[in-house]
């Protein structure tokens, strides 16, 4: 996921909370430096004291703390978590004695 691709997605989340009235104004519009298009940040990483801060962020929220502290100690990719959450919950709502799959 790039910078830009979160400008975007940020902006358009905002963009309907404005035109559905949550918001007065979408802060969004405010910016001055636009990330340009060609800008990445894949690649980049959490360090060890910001990665352990941002998992301990997540501790509230169980729903959120697993896939985190998971991504966080496997270093799997996104899709790939998703895909490991998905067959986790689908394993849980198949009737006792059913078989896999």
């Amino acid at each position: 996921m790039t910078v830009n691709h979160v400008h975007r997605c940020f902006n358009s989340c905002l963009s309907t909370a404005e035109r559905k009235g949550m918001l007065t104004s979408n802060p969004m519009t405010r910016i001055e430096q636009l990330p340009s298009a060609g800008e990445s940040d894949h690649g980049l990483a959490l360090d060890e004291p910001d990665l352990k801060n941002l998992v301990n962020g997540f501790k509230p929220s169980p729903a959120m703390y697993a896939p985190v502290a998971v991504d966080a100690a496997t270093g799997v990719r996104r899709n790939e978590l998703l895909a490991s959450a998905g067959s986790t919950s689908l394993q849980s709502k198949r009737p006792s004695g059913s078989s896999e799959l």
